[in-house]
């Protein structure tokens, strides 16, 4: 039963990392998606679809 306990154990520690990375990085999406659209030379809005949607563009995150 002491294997049992230490997976689930890790399984659980890798659910909450898993948690934090996917709430970082939906806020670091934000964070850039902000600075793009407030910088003075914007770019086209191709490039702002392809780091929206990159799964339409053919780009991989």
């Amino acid at each position: 039963m002491v294997a049992e306990a230490t997976w689930a154990e890790t399984i659980g520690d890798l659910a909450d990392d898993l948690g934090r990375i996917i709430a970082r990085r939906q806020r670091l999406e934000a964070d850039i998606e902000e600075a793009f659209l407030e910088h003075p030379l914007r770019t086209s809005p191709r490039l702002h679809v392809r780091i929206r949607a990159p799964e339409r563009s053919g780009n991989p995150r």
